[in-house]
């Protein structure tokens, strides 16, 4: 493919003629091997090169760069309507559930594009750039194509400036924890808090959540800060409850990456050994995420801390799939609903 593309663009460049290039991403694939296992997503990939296949110009070389990412290659482009034309033929592959093992899979694409030589004169910075404009098409809602615009490039710089300074962030210990109060509304007293995360930067002042946290599970640091909030709030809750707040209950919020680990078991109840926290005076926020994934680990995880006493909740209720049937499937006592 890479020769492929060395040859497209030295002609492109010596007819002075457009070229495109679209990398593929498939959605929640990881999901795939999760439940059915790595042989299957295998087979996953496989069908789905086979088929993209079928939308394409003997031309149009296709090929996989790695795990569930395929990069297509469009020469002869008159302009922008012929990529986007492509990404809805390739798009429409999905239309149809894919048959693997007995299982009907339905899956689907994020694509970005690039064209030459507007947005690059190399392959490097092509695929770079089709790379970013796919993760534009991924945070717009999956399952759609997106072009590479410049100013994705500052977004990149930014996000890479933002991760140095949560790295950085993190071993300075510029993290809070800061507690809201749920108020019972027929008595008007407080019976519980929740434990929120504040990030008290140098510069911008009080960081929320909502613009690192997904940064922070992206590179690993999810499981150390939350292992930093969980036994600070369980310490504080402990400290109330000696001073005259016996009843308070205590909400934390926890990660789906940190329940892919079976090793958030052991943590939780650590934390809850060393801080003195009766378990029944702990809830543990979920996410749908939680629930979509639906694994034997996860489950196994559920179960055990249910078991302790852990009682939990489902936070943001009304914005996904909101099924009935996983508050009735997981050990689940409280909706929050998605304002």
């Amino acid at each position: 493919f890479r020769h492929s593309l060395d040859q497209a663009l030295a002609q492109a460049r010596r007819e002075e003629r457009q070229a495109a290039l679209l990398l593929l991403d498939l959605d929640r694939f990881k999901g795939v091997n999760d439940a059915f296992g790595l042989p299957c997503g295998d087979m996953l990939l496989q069908a789905v090169a086979a088929r993209l296949q079928t939308c394409l110009r003997e031309t149009d070389p296709i090929a996989r760069l790695g795990g569930d990412e395929f990069l297509v290659l469009q020469t002869e482009v008159r302009g922008p309507e012929d990529p986007r034309g492509l990404a809805r033929r390739l798009n429409d592959c999905f239309g149809e559930p894919f048959m693997i093992n007995g299982e009907e899979l339905h899956s689907s694409a994020s694509i970005g594009i690039t064209l030459f030589p507007a947005d690059g004169q190399t392959p490097e910075r092509l695929i770079k750039n089709a790379e970013l404009a796919m993760y534009r098409a991924k945070s717009n809602g999956r399952n759609g194509s997106c072009f590479f615009a410049p100013q994705m490039n500052l977004v990149a710089r930014r996000t890479g400036l933002l991760e140095r300074e949560l790295r950085q962030a993190f071993a300075a210990d510029q993290f809070t924890v800061h507690y809201q109060p749920q108020r019972d509304l027929s008595s008007g007293q407080i019976v519980g808090i929740e434990a929120l995360l504040r990030w008290r930067h140098p510069r911008r002042g009080m960081v929320r959540p909502s613009e690192f946290i997904a940064l922070a599970e992206e590179i690993g640091l999810i499981a150390p800060l939350t292992e930093r909030v969980l036994e600070r709030a369980c310490r504080q809750l402990t400290h109330w409850h000696r001073n005259g707040c016996s009843g308070l209950r205590l909400s934390v919020n926890l990660s789906p990456v940190q329940f892919r680990d079976p090793g958030i078991v052991q943590l939780v109840e650590d934390t809850l050994e060393q801080t003195g926290l009766d378990p029944v005076f702990l809830e543990l926020e979920l996410t749908e995420g939680v629930m979509l994934e639906n694994s034997e680990t996860t489950m196994a995880s559920l179960r055990r801390l249910h078991g302790r006493g852990i009682s939990f909740s489902l936070d943001d209720f009304g914005t996904g799939y909101s099924s009935l049937a996983y508050v009735k499937r997981f050990p689940v006592q409280r909706l929050k609903i998605d304002q």
